[in-house]
């Protein structure tokens, strides 16, 4: 603003009153759009929550625009334009400025009236006086800013209000919950249709639609925006103007479909949930052929021994790969010919038969969809059918165990070891045989059974390892494991193969030498002499595990676990590398013949070691079999001249090794100090323990889906007897065809999930109890396959032979879930056993060790080294805390017994 001088002491005082008073109506103003801005967005939030209550309907839109509208203009013209109407004079405002600046003490009062009455012409009496009284004003003025602080900080504060309102929202209209979105948009924006924005709508297809008489149609809706439990056609007839509900069923996209079957005359159509209903259609009727019935007759390939099947079929197909459906066709009408086509574009000519049907033959090659084209009136082709499904269910790969021994095994080099494996197929087992190697050498096979004209779908047979004819020698390794193959002449035999086994070769004798006397034992020693070999053992197992599973194991977690075992390789030939260095530098070698025979061995293992080590890291998994086998029967020939006794005299058990040794020397050597052994063990049990949690876990919640799925198999069961006993009591039952068969196909894609998550179960826990478990689950995922491609006419069959007989659910999927739930069980309670027993095992071994270091501790007596009694401490702490975890793991038992049976 300009400074008064120079535009006339007079002009300058008005012009800032009138500054003051426009800020004064500013302040105002902005106070009254915050009021109108927050009291308005509450109730267009509050209209949008009615809304959504009402279902966006078409009248609930209006009316909200309406209240809202009405609201705006309520608030606006009572805060914003009720305040601004009266209009205020300047000497009102003079005094307004005057009440927020005391110092101006009245002198801008009077000076302002004198200035107005000066504009409208009255002189004032003294003119002298009126300029000393302009001048005194002017100057008070100055003095305090001419003004600009009144009503300053209240303004500032207005507009944060104001802002602060339309930020907050700005904010919850955009990341508020869906409802209040919509609602506002529809609210905002009068000059919409209401339909065109409404976030509860149904998209439903096929619309209007022209089909044979007596045809089928089927209809699909998408929900948006909502969900809903219950999703139905309502449809009605001129011969019956009532709406009659179909039910829809949802797929795993969420969409929802039915069939509505047999339509004869003009019908309409529309989709209700959560009472939002779509746009009405029409359903009109021509004169055109239509598929009126479809018979089925599976000709099953040679090599599954099935005979052929005839099904008056819903028109889906779930078979086996290779079979050849013959495809019978009965119309509505009279018609000369048709095809059948594929999804992929594939056509089948239908043949007229003599007694007026069409037959097509098909081969089942992959999954996929058919329908049936008609030839109509005018000799062009039209829709005869819907849409039908095609299954192809697989032929699965054999399964194979060992009964006999199904572990590794310690063996003499001339005992006769006797394995059984038993293999099962779906459709029968070509092969069993026995593979085995010799310490790595090349893989030997040894036929079990071969396939004879009759089509086995178990085979037990066994075979005994001879061991004399093989020349071992105590520390050789005979690894061996099984393998299946099933006949399955169409899309290639599949095989299966058992874990790998060891049978490791013990001396027949061990030799007794005589030793210096030593206190202490370092009795520990001995038994944990063979950690290298074992550790060896369970490389191999790894590695020939991760071979076995390349193909169904996901890209990167195959090559996690290469790596792991790359990594376990390098560091136990490290360990093997260090204790061969040790044993020159410390020249143990030159004292004592054994530890020469060792320090000669263990090079040989760790150059067999390197070479499996880069084998694997060249993702050859399978080559380093070989190599990994020869070095374990180096390691355990060197364990084997370890494990050589050696006597001491005057008591205190045996350190093995040189006569110069102590046992602290031994535990040095291969690296067997008690308190990292210890800590390992506890790593490994922790890691073992949680693993087994998860593992149990995971069975128990499919036990729980098992048992849902059986309940749910129950509830399709009575669904179907109830559909058939009713379907001559009116048209209405049999609309919504193929919603049964929908719901089995999701039921077998949740039983298939449950089986691979089994499978993958019984491979970690070696539980052939799952493995069986996941077989039946496969059985029963297939069998509601086919109860879903044949069960509408098969169940209407059946269910009119009563509700012994059948259903349209398949009995046999029943009774595989049964089966997969009573093996789950099994496993539950074979795991628990397992716990039980490990526990009592560790009591008595912890017995065990508590009498041999009270006996120990007896024969302590002074002067006894200082050694000898801190060994005895740090034996009696291990005690400790091997009691201690013994308490937790009894704890945890009896805890999960409590659970399971809590009436116990």
């Amino acid at each position: 603003m300009e400074h008064v001088h120079g535009i006339g002491e007079q002009a300058g005082l008005l012009t800032v009153v009138r500054r003051v008073r426009a800020r004064w109506r500013l302040k105002r103003a902005v106070g009254g759009a915050a009021i109108t801005a927050a009291g308005t967005y509450a109730i267009y939030a509050l209209m949008a929550w009615v809304l959504y209550s009402a279902n966006y309907s078409d009248q609930a839109v209006l009316a909200g625009r309406l209240v809202c509208v009405l609201s705006l203009a309520a608030f606006a013209t009572y805060f914003i334009g009720r305040p601004l109407r009266p209009t205020i004079p300047d000497e009102r405002a003079a005094l307004y400025m005057e009440e927020h600046e005391p110092s101006l003490d009245g002198a801008l009062f009077t000076a302002v009236e004198v200035a107005v009455a000066a504009r409208a012409g009255v002189t004032p009496r003294s003119a002298a006086l009126s300029r000393r009284l302009m001048d005194s004003a002017v100057e008070r003025v100055r003095l305090v800013g001419e003004g600009r602080h009144v009503d300053g900080e209240q303004l500032q504060r207005g507009w944060a209000i104001l802002a602060a309102i339309l930020v907050g929202a700005t904010l919850l209209t955009v990341f508020g919950p869906p409802p209040l979105r919509t609602g506002l948009r529809l609210l905002a924006m009068p000059w919409r249709a209401p339909d065109a924005a409404t976030t509860f709508s149904i998209a439903v297809e096929p619309g209007n639609i022209t089909i044979a008489k007596g045809g089928d149609a089927l209809v699909s809706a998408r929900l948006r925006g909502f969900h809903s439990e219950h999703v139905a056609v309502l449809m009605n007839t001129a011969d019956s103007p009532a709406w009659t509900q179909v039910p829809m069923i949802a797929d795993t996209a969420g969409k929802y479909g039915a069939r509505l079957l047999d339509i004869t005359q003009p019908t309409q159509y529309a989709v209700e949930a959560n009472g939002v209903k779509s746009t009405t259609f029409r359903i009109d009727v021509a004169n055109l052929p239509y598929v009126k019935t479809l018979n089925l007759e599976y000709r099953y390939p040679s090599y599954t021994g099935l005979r052929t099947e005839k099904f008056d079929s819903a028109g889906d197909i779930a078979t086996l790969k290779g079979t050849m459906v013959r495809v019978e066709v009965h119309t509505t009408m009279p018609t000369t010919g048709g095809r059948l086509v594929l999804d992929d574009g594939q056509e089948f000519k239908l043949l007229p038969e003599k007694d007026g049907s069409l037959v097509a033959v098909i081969r089942v090659e992959r999954t996929g969809f058919y329908k049936i084209e008609l030839a109509g009136p005018d000799g062009r082709m039209v829709t005869g059918s819907l849409d039908y499904t095609i299954d192809m269910l697989p032929d699965r790969a054999p399964t194979v165990h060992f009964v006999k021994p199904g572990r590794d095994t310690k063996v003499m080099a001339v005992d006769e070891v006797y394995t059984e494996a038993v293999a099962n197929d779906d459709y029968g087992v070509a092969r069993l045989e026995l593979v085995y190697s010799v310490n790595g050498a090349d893989e030997q096979t040894v036929p079990l059974s071969d396939a004879t004209s009759r089509i086995l779908k178990e085979i037990s047979a066994g075979h005994t390892f001879m061991l004399e004819d093989y020349q071992l020698k105590p520390g050789d390794v005979v690894s061996y494991f099984a393998r299946a193959v099933d006949n399955d002449a169409v899309s290639g035999a599949k095989s299966a193969t058992t874990d790998i086994y060891f049978l490791n070769v013990n001396p027949y004798s061990r030799d007794y030498r005589q030793g210096q006397p030593q206190q202490g034992g370092g009795g520990g020693q001995q038994q944990d002499a063979g950690q290298f070999s074992q550790r060896e053992r369970e490389i191999i197992a790894a590695t020939f595990k991760s071979a076995r599973d390349s193909t169904i194991t996901d890209k990167k977690t195959l090559g996690e676990n290469i790596q792991t075992i790359r990594l376990s390789q390098q560091k136990l030939r490290e360990e093997v590398e260090g204790l061969t260095r040790r044993l020159v530098d410390r020249g143990i070698t030159a004292t004592d013949t054994n530890y020469a025979k060792i320090a000669k061995i263990l090079p040989k293992a760790a150059a067999m070691m390197d070479t499996a080590e880069r084998t694997i890291g060249a993702g050859k998994i399978t080559a380093a079999r070989g190599p990994e086998q020869r070095a374990l029967a180096e390691l355990q020939h060197a364990e084997a001249v370890f494990r050589d006794i050696t006597i001491q005299q005057g008591g205190g058990g045996g350190g093995g090794g040189g006569a110069q040794q102590s046992p602290q020397d031994l535990a040095d050597l291969f690296e067997l100090r008690q308190e990292k052994l210890r800590n390992q063990y506890e790593a490994v049990q922790r890691g073992q323990q949680q693993q087994q949690k998860q593992a149990q876990k995971t069975i128990d919640s499919l036990a729980d889906k098992m048992k849902e799925l059986g309940q749910r198999q129950q509830t399709e069961d009575e669904r179907a007897r109830a559909k058939a006993d009713s379907m001559n009591q009116g048209r209405q039952q049999q609309q919504g065809g193929g919603g049964g068969g929908q719901q089995q196909r999701q039921m077998a894609q949740q039983a298939d999930e449950a089986a691979r998550t089994l499978e993958r179960l019984a491979r970690e826990q070696q539980s052939q109890a799952l493995a069986e478990a996941a077989r039946a689950l496969q059985t029963a995922a297939s069998e509601m396959r086919k109860s879903a491609a044949n069960g509408q006419q098969n169940g209407q069959q059946r269910g009119q032979q009563g509700s012994q007989s059948g259903s349209a659910v398949s009995p046999e999927a029943q009774r595989a879930l049964e089966e997969a739930r009573r093996l789950m069980d099994q496993e539950r309670n074979a795991g628990e056993q397992r716990d039980v027993s490990k526990a009592l095992q560790k009591a008595r071994q912890l017995r065990e060790e508590q009498q041999r270091a009270s006996a120990d501790a007896a024969r302590l007596t002074t002067p006894d080294s200082v050694a000898a009694r801190q060994s005895l401490a740090e034996r009696s702490g291990q005690m400790a805390n091997q009691l201690k975890d013994l308490t937790q793991q009894m704890d945890r038992i009896a805890q999960n017994n409590r659970q399971d049976q809590p009436e116990i």
